[in-house]
């Protein structure tokens, strides 16, 4: 639905009042849970930088629904618990967000140094007047528009210049590039290398597996069990399966949080992973207080994470599961993770 915008060379003040934001809220729950922002029409040509009032952020958490942002360069999609943080540091100041491709050259040359000539900078930035929002609960899906080579990867920038990869999802049809983030910062694109190698003696090029498991490997969701295997056929265990979708949500800081599950040791490399999930909704665990993170898990259990972490986030689920009850394999999950968000 329509809103009112004062637009000022490449910044857009979004203008709502309190009966505005609660039509907004009112179309999206009876639509489809999302608010759309759109700012990509001609008008909008120059913008780089949207403030909105604090106040639908803080409306949309609470009715539990999902914030689109649409710019020029890409859209930011906010899951509820991501507004709800953000509003929360906001404190009524309103929000200003900005998404903008920068030239390589304009990164500070003490951040430069591991980013080449023709990779893609893009400046994503929260504030709440002068104070920045850099982190926030769960993740935030970045879209941007990319005209190189795909498959496309995707690394956080920090402020010492070392690059941290980020998972993400390339639409080579649209010329897009997805991925979730639990922090907003510099993150740079680089495109595909010419030639792509199997690394895996064990995977075919005309297995029905192959795409995925290439997929998988690239994008850091999970490798191989030795540097030239993948073992396509072997099973994985429940706390591995936590961890993918943990990565895949950008790998968000669980310091702090409880733990809800007895048999959930610290400091394990699946630690972190159940925590998020749990505090998601993603893993119920086995009951009273236990989640068996080294249970093999069976097919039906892993399409149930995947659809909650799907409804969660704002994807698309799968059938329901059925009768799965079999061990899923490495090449199954592989495959499930390729068509959920490729």
């Amino acid at each position: 639905m329509p809103v009112t915008a004062e637009i000022e060379y490449n910044e857009v003040t979004v203008v709502l009042t309190p009966n505005d934001i609660d039509n907004i809220i009112h179309h999206a729950t009876e639509t489809d849970n999302v608010i759309t922002l759109n700012f990509t029409g001609e008008a909008f040509a120059d913008t780089t930088t949207v403030t909105v009032p604090a106040a639908l952020f803080d409306a949309a958490a609470h009715a539990d629904v999902m914030l689109e942002l649409a710019l020029p360069q890409g859209t930011l999609a906010f899951a509820p618990a991501t507004l709800a943080s953000a509003a929360q540091q906001a404190a009524g100041t309103p929000i200003t967000l900005m998404l903008e491709q920068l030239p390589v050259a304009n990164i500070p040359t003490n951040q430069r140094r591991y980013v080449g000539d023709n990779d893609y900078a893009f400046h994503i930035s929260l504030l709440a007047g002068n104070y920045a929002i850099r982190h926030f609960e769960g993740s935030v899906y970045v879209t941007v528009y990319f005209s190189g080579r795909f498959p496309a990867t995707v690394w956080f920038l920090d402020d010492a210049g070392m690059l941290h990869p980020r998972h993400a999802a390339s639409n080579e049809a649209a010329g897009t590039v997805t991925f979730a983030t639990p922090h907003f910062s510099l993150f740079i694109i680089q495109e595909a290398p010419i030639a792509r190698a199997n690394p895996f003696v064990d995977v075919r090029a005309d297995a029905i597996y192959f795409p995925a498991v290439q997929f998988v490997n690239e994008q850091g969701l999970f490798m191989g069990t030795a540097a030239d295997h993948f073992s396509p056929h072997q099973t994985m265990t429940r706390g591995m399966m936590t961890t993918i979708l943990w990565r895949l949500a950008g790998e968000p800081d669980m310091q702090g949080h409880p733990n809800p599950f007895a048999d959930v040791a610290t400091g394990r490399f699946y630690t972190s992973s159940i925590i998020w999930a749990a505090q998601h909704g993603i893993v119920l665990g086995t009951g009273n207080n236990i989640f068996q993170p080294y249970d093999t898990i069976t097919l039906r259990q892993a399409i149930t994470m995947l659809n909650r972490y799907a409804e969660r986030f704002g994807l698309h689920p799968f059938a329901p599961p059925g009768q799965y009850r079999h061990a899923a394999t490495r090449a199954e999950i592989a495959m499930l993770l390729y068509n959920l968000i490729s």
